[in-house]
């Protein structure tokens, strides 16, 4: 029972695990935009947590999945804002972002009738990703500051979300056209569920992101030495 309870909702828990933590040592934390790494916390935590409910109910979630990759790119563009200090980077994020904004009125099926995964906006959201952990390792290796990076907050939320990011990419890319392929092919709902199941893979590709910020926030709230 709790296994199945885990298989369902375990995308929905993760986020609480980092969440707790960053909640009640809020005021000790020094990282940078922390009210957006927050933000991106809860925005996991209830968008997946609703959709794992209304799935488990046994009705169509897609519409939940598919306006969570706007959330996520909003609110991360806000955070990349306070990191970034190159003017081309802050101009490049703004430029991404209104091509996703674009591109959910030019997709709009995803959300008007949301009968597929819209994997082009889990796509959009990862390059938007992509593209600015890599200007923040860039701006970082060019200002060598006094603190090392990898003693920064910041720098671990945005590995765990590039990891998060990059791994799911090929899942985002492949499951919607592996549905589609199933659907083609005459496959009964009992065998489209095993192509469905490749969203567990995701599950835990969001959970290792987690725990690895978890454990960055845990060394920073104990200062453990190493």
């Amino acid at each position: 029972m709790i296994k199945s309870f885990l298989r369902i909702y375990l995308d929905g828990l993760a986020p609480i695990v980092p969440l707790l933590i960053l909640l009640t040592g809020y005021k000790t934390f020094q990282l940078k935009g922390k009210v957006f790494v927050l933000l991106f916390f809860i925005i996991s935590t209830i968008g997946f947590l609703t959709a794992d409910y209304i799935d488990h109910l046994g009705d169509n979630n897609l519409l939940v999945y598919n306006i969570i990759p706007l959330f996520f790119v909003v609110n991360l563009y806000f955070f990349f804002r306070i990191i970034h200090i190159n003017p081309v980077i802050r101009n490049i994020n703004t430029l991404m972002l209104i091509c996703l904004v674009v591109l959910y009125f030019y997709r709009k099926e995803y959300i008007l009738e949301y009968k597929v995964f819209g994997s082009p906006y889990y796509i959009m959201f990862s390059i938007f990703t992509l593209v600015n952990c890599l200007g923040y390792y860039y701006q970082e290796f060019i200002a060598m500051g006094e603190i090392v990076m990898w003693r920064k907050l910041e720098f671990w939320f945005i590995a765990s979300i590039l990891f998060y990011a990059s791994t799911s990419f090929v899942i985002w890319g492949f499951f919607k056209m592996l549905m589609d392929k199933g659907t083609a092919i005459g496959l009964n709902k009992k065998e489209l569920k095993y192509i469905g199941d490749l969203w567990q893979l995701h599950n835990v590709v969001f959970t290792i992101s987690c725990l690895g910020f978890f454990g960055a926030l845990i060394w920073k709230r104990f200062k453990i030495k190493f």
